[in-house]
């Protein structure tokens, strides 16, 4: 079988107390980012909870970033964990339709992932870590995918959690 040109990938970027307190700090503690190894696709169900205010995508989103973000009170540890997706090319097109929207989702997390690495010594993380929830990252993780939204229209954030996550990762995204 041929290699993909493309797969989806998984990352995981987190924060512990002291990087809020270390000036010269100016990346993530910690950034994993892995091929999964094939495409993953995911369409959530009518009733789940991750969509935004402006409800269920229509036929221009053709990928999604599936994000978890977590505070962990025991280690004062702020994580975002990431997957980047595809719908089911019958929703939009041929697998050169899968394999740009792949591209695009890929492209955005990791834009995403260097602006909050950059932007770590700004009052969101800190927050975080005083408040003990990630609420302060999942609004900066909106405004920026806002801010990145014209250049990946194609492209639609769901924050969830990690059973979901898990799930979309096995298959069973229902």
């Amino acid at each position: 079988m041929e290699a993909l040109p493309v797969t989806s990938y998984i990352s995981t970027q987190s924060w512990t107390e002291h990087d809020v307190y270390n000036e010269g700090n100016r990346h993530s503690s910690d950034f994993q980012r892995s091929p999964i190894g094939t495409f993953v696709e995911a369409e959530p169900d009518e009733n789940l909870e991750v969509w935004p205010e402006t409800g269920r995508p229509g036929p221009e989103v053709t990928a999604y970033i599936v994000a978890v973000l977590e505070y962990d009170p025991k280690e004062n540890k702020l994580s975002r964990q990431t997957a980047t997706v595809t719908r089911a090319p019958e929703m939009y097109g041929a697998l050169e339709d899968s394999i740009s929207a792949l591209e695009a989702a890929n492209e955005m997390d990791e834009e995403m992932w260097k602006m909050l690495g950059e932007s770590q010594q700004e009052e969101w993380l800190a927050t975080c870590m005083i408040e003990g929830n990630a609420e302060a990252l999942r609004s900066k993780q909106q405004d920026m995918c806002r801010d990145l939204s014209s250049r990946f229209s194609g492209v639609m954030l769901l924050d969830t959690d990690k059973e979901w996550l898990e799930k979309v990762l096995q298959g069973d995204d229902d």
